[in-house]
This record gives C-alpha cells, structure tokens and sequence, in this order.
C-alpha cells in the first residue's frame, strides 16, 4: 500500500510531496530510495541534549545536573523521556539522581512500545534479540553466529540485523575495524525481562512434566555465558538464573525435590545431545549449580 501511494510521486516529477514519519521503514520505501532521488529516507535519531533537557523541564524532573545520564540513558528518545519522567516523578518526587542511583531502566511504563515493535518481528530477529540480552556486552558477527549455532545462510543473518538497526532496536559500534553489535539500555532490559519470563514458564513445565520437546528457547539460547564471577556474569545470575530460581521454589518448595527433577531430566539426555538438544546440558547443568 505505501509503494502504492508513493509510487506516480517516484517517478513522475509533482508538486505534491509526501512524508511518512513510522517506527519501522517499509522494505519498499526502502528499494525506492535507492532508486531514485524523488524519494528520500532519514533515520530519525535521538534528540539534542538541548532539546532533550526541555522535555525534562517541561515534566517537572528536579536536580538537572543529573538529566545528562538519563538522556544517554534513553538515547534521546522523546517518547521514552516523556514516559520514563512520569515514573520518577510518581516514584522518586521527581528526583532524576535517585532513579539513577539504582543504575538501571524502569521498563514497565515504556513496554507497551516496546511490545508494538517486539510483535512483529521474525524468529530469528527474535533469537538474535535474546542472545544480545543474554550477552549483554557488544558482539561481533561471527561470535553471534557462533551463539545462534546458525547453519543456514549468513545472508539471512545479516538482513535480520539490518532489519533490527533499521527499527532502531540495535545498536552497532566499530572495534578494530570490527562491526559489534548490542542494544540500547532500555532495550536490552525489556528484552532480558522478556527473555526470563518465556524461558521460566518453559522451566516449570519442564519439570512438571520432565519432557523436553516443548522447550524452545531452553533449547536455543545459553541461561549464561559468562564465568560466574565476572561482572557480566554476576549480572546474568541476578537477572536471570535468581528470578528462575524464585520460581521454582515458589511451586515445587524445596530444593531437593527440584533437584530430583532436573537430575533425572540430565540422566535421559546423551552427552553428545548439542545437535538434538542445544544448550539444554549446559542450562541444567548452570541450575542444578545455582542451587
């Protein structure tokens, strides 16, 4: 429909002129502009800190000496400093450095947006979303494939990521001439919020039933990855193996009776299982030592 209503105005000189302001470009607006100069695509960025700081302003926030991290914070991004505003001042009195103070994003008041944007992607956006939060530090291309166990075409890989930076979901950074990839910080905290509620509902019902075929991203994504004493790796046990541990104990009560389960789970899988059962091994293994 878009190619449609913006096609005569490609290829026929007019007066007319159209702009489409949207959160996800379409792939065919996207081909146009490369074909001819009548159609012009600008990525929307952050705003100025300038600007930015008006909008703090104008929501009452106090102590601006502060505003600087929480515009990086939120990358500039007018309707999430609008959103997130509301939540200090309902939490904080409107005090912007205690909020900092938790080092860490509120997401639940911006998650409807993230929700619209997070529903329309593909599996493997979804899976390379995942693994970005899981990960939490940037990533180079082939560290991702390696991540993903990806057996299929790199291209498709690489349109993933395209369409990701396109929807402003991700972020690349340049190392050594390396392209790295990660996500914004409130971003990855949705994502990695996201993650631990799919992965423990999985979980429970794994050792409710003991069978591992409904498994999916218990399956195709590591709890942790890195050495348990390393920042990042302290960081995935707060975040995601203790909520996981909090659910299990909250419906099978004891340790032990949870140990049985995921002992007896261990027992049926094949030491050579990765083909059949990916990071299956590895993710029991990392709760059976949590607990």
């Amino acid at each position: 429909d878009y190619e449609e209503l913006l096609r005569p105005g490609a290829v026929e000189p007019q007066q007319r002129r159209f702009l489409l302001v949207g959160r996800e470009q379409p792939r065919t607006v996207s081909l146009m502009a490369q074909r001819t100069l009548q159609v012009r695509s600008l990525p929307v960025e952050g705003l100025q800190e300038t600007d930015a700081r008006k909008i703090l302003e104008e929501q009452g926030l106090s102590d601006p000496d502060s505003w600087g991290r929480l515009i990086e914070l939120y990358r500039g991004n007018p309707a999430s400093l609008k959103v997130i505003s509301k939540g200090i001042q309902r939490l904080f009195q409107g005090k912007a450095s205690e909020f900092l103070k938790l080092n860490t994003v509120l997401v639940s008041d911006v998650r409807e947006l993230l929700d619209s944007q997070f529903s329309r992607l593909s599996s493997l956006e979804e899976d390379i979303m995942y693994w970005l939060a899981i990960v939490r530090t940037p990533v180079s291309f082939s560290a991702l494939l390696e991540y993903l166990k990806w057996q299929g075409s790199k291209a498709k890989v690489m349109e993933a990521l395209e369409s990701l930076e396109r929807r402003l979901l991700m972020e690349k950074t340049t190392e050594d001439s390396d392209s790295l990839f990660t996500l914004q910080p409130v971003v990855m905290k949705y994502v990695t919020v996201k993650f631990t509620e799919e992965v423990i509902k999985e979980i429970l019902d794994l050792l409710e039933t003991e069978g591992i075929d409904g498994c999916l991203l218990f399956r195709s994504h590591a709890l942790v990855t890195a050495p348990a004493l390393s920042e990042v790796g302290q960081i995935q046990f707060r975040l995601i193996i203790t909520s996981i541990k909090s659910e299990m104990l909250g419906k099978f009560r004891t340790k032990n009776n949870i140990l049985g389960r995921l002992e007896r789970l261990l027992s049926k899988l094949p030491p050579d299982s990765l083909p059949d059962f990916g990071y299956t091994v590895d993710n029991l293994h990392t709760l059976i030592a949590s607990l």
